[in-house]
């Protein structure tokens, strides 16, 4: 799957060491090709837009946003 910058994506796994879930949306802030492995970083709101962090996945890792999906709020301690 190709994303674009600036779109949103949702987990679909956990990503280790961190808090962040399977579920949680993300916004694609630049896009990285390391031999024949897709990279994105990815950078994460709070639901009033405060960023809580950037990180590199797998581009397995995440999935488009489906026109059936719900927002969900869960609280989050840094």
């Amino acid at each position: 799957m190709d994303y674009e910058l600036y779109t949103e994506v949702v987990l679909t796994k956990n990503l280790n060491r961190t808090k962040f879930k399977k579920g949680d949306v993300a916004t694609v802030t630049g896009i990285e090709e390391i031999g024949k492995k897709r990279f994105l970083k990815l950078e994460f709101f709070t639901i009033l837009g405060e960023s809580m962090g950037i990180f590199t996945v797998n581009i397995e890792s995440v999935k488009s946003l489906q026109p059936n999906g719900i927002v969900n709020m869960r609280e989050f301690d840094r």
